[in-house]
């Protein structure tokens, strides 16, 4: 299937990756921007989700639900990573390159790359690795290629509210402190320009942005968070999830 999954002894935490490749060859249709996306659960509950599908038919959420940004993956200079129009159609796809998975009890170290359907001479290499401790690191880095800047995505459960703290004290970018009830979570980039937190819009002439959808037909307004990089090859950049 392409997902890679670890949960912890009690079930309570859960990580979800997608590396597998955009569709199946024969059919296409239902292929969505999601390579190298991922989905984590805390106390059981979900934390940072996939958007979801809202529907199969030509309604205003259509083109987001299969776009780059609405996953938790790396978006690169505004391009796709697969070339989708329409409601079903898709042509050139990103090719994955390979993954590797090593992984016990308390620590889990995930390494997944491919190529954007537009430049195949660029890789994205993702690492995911949870520390004994229990921070996860999500760590991107490109080789090759012309990319410029990168745009990554956290798309956050519509429970889960969100707001950018002070700079960090070791590094230039901010770092977005996350709550829900008891569960209070900070997300500190490395390496990056600038962070935003975009709320859910219904304006003529914005692009849809910040939906989940938990059903068919139902869209739920939620919130996402955008670190901005400028690229450099073989340069890591990411960010930490922390538990406070």
């Amino acid at each position: 299937t392409g997902y890679y999954i670890w949960m912890s002894r009690d079930g309570g935490e859960k990580i979800v990756v997608d590396a597998g490749p955009p569709s199946v060859d024969y059919n296409p249709a239902h292929a969505h921007c999601d390579l190298l996306s991922y989905e984590l659960s805390f106390d059981g509950k979900p934390f940072i989700v996939d958007s979801g599908v809202h529907g199969y038919g030509a309604d205003r959420f259509r083109e987001y639900a299969r776009s780059t940004r609405a996953h938790n993956t790396v978006m690169f200079d505004g391009r796709e990573q697969s070339e989708m129009w329409g409601v079903f159609r898709m042509a050139r796809r990103a090719e994955l390159i390979g993954v590797e998975v090593e992984s016990n009890e308390d620590v889990w170290n995930f390494r997944g790359s491919y190529r954007p359907y537009y430049d195949r001479g660029l890789a994205h290499e993702r690492s995911v690795v949870r520390k004994a401790n229990g921070d996860w690191v999500i760590t991107d880095v490109v080789s090759g290629g012309s990319a410029t800047h990168a745009q990554s995505f956290i798309h956050l459960h519509p429970r889960i509210s969100a707001q950018v703290s002070a700079k960090a004290p070791d590094d230039q970018s901010l770092a977005v402190e996350c709550a829900s009830g008891s569960l209070l979570v900070r997300i500190e980039p490395f390496g990056a320009d600038g962070v935003s937190v975009i709320e859910a819009t219904e304006r003529p002439g914005k692009p849809e942005q910040s939906w989940y959808f938990p059903d068919f037909g139902v869209a739920c307004p939620s919130r996402t968070i955008c670190f901005n990089f400028n690229v450099k090859n073989g340069q890591a950049f990411g960010y930490r999830i922390s538990r406070r």
